[in-house]
């Protein structure tokens, strides 16, 4: 079975003869038609082998994963703030323990 193009949601199956796009990371495919360009971006991509072609939602991807991954960062240190909040807290309680075991 054919692919279907992921921007008419397969209103048209994709065909060998069809000018279409495969996304580099994710094999999305889409006819060139479909996304607003032309042949002369296909025929770019086929004739240099380092020219990478992606889809939008894999465009968006690292922009999602560095926005991920400042809020785990956040998210650490957070923990790590409370970490040692309650160290020195424990730190302290047992120093007045301490205390209260020499005096008795």
């Amino acid at each position: 079975m054919s692919p279907k193009c992921a921007k008419c949601l397969g209103s048209t199956n994709v065909k060998d003869k069809d000018s279409v796009l495969r996304c580099s990371r994710c094999d999305t495919v889409v006819h060139v038609k479909c996304i607003s360009t032309n042949d002369s971006l296909l025929d770019a991509l086929k004739n240099c082998s380092g020219l990478k072609w992606f889809c939008d939602g894999c465009v968006k991807l690292p922009f999602n994963l560095d926005s991920l991954s400042k809020l785990v960062d956040a998210s650490r240190q957070d923990i790590l703030d409370k970490i040692e909040s309650n160290k020195n807290e424990m730190i302290t309680r047992l120093e007045k323990l301490d205390e209260v075991n020499t005096q008795v």
